[in-house]
């Protein structure tokens, strides 16, 4: 999991912001592609020989955002989809929890 560096906009807001000083879907893909590159996860992997599960390691890859903000005008939410990586709204997450349990807090005593 890599911590959000900022919020990326989208091109409509360019004519505010130098160009120096600008940060989009592309570069925020890039930057954490270039953050997970080379690194590996240890987990299980299925061996072709045997058909089993045995220890090993998988490269890490950008696959997912899930957006924290509660707006959907910073930028088109499909620009993530082109650079391959599923995106989510934590919006969407929120009631997944609530109906299996996830979030449920404890009673009182």
């Amino acid at each position: 999991m890599l911590p959000p560096p900022q919020v990326p906009l989208g091109a409509r807001f360019d004519r505010y912001i130098d160009a120096p000083l600008r940060f989009n879907i592309d570069m925020a893909a890039e930057k954490a592609r270039q953050l997970v590159a080379n690194r590996t996860f240890e987990t299980m992997v299925l061996d072709p020989k045997t058909g089993r599960l045995v220890p090993g390691k998988v490269p890490a890859h950008v696959g997912m955002v899930i957006d924290l903000t509660n707006s959907t005008r910073y930028y088109d939410a499909e620009q993530w989809i082109r650079q391959n990586i599923k995106y989510i709204k934590a919006s969407q997450l929120e009631g997944l929890w609530h109906r299996k349990g996830a979030l449920r807090t404890p009673g009182p005593a």
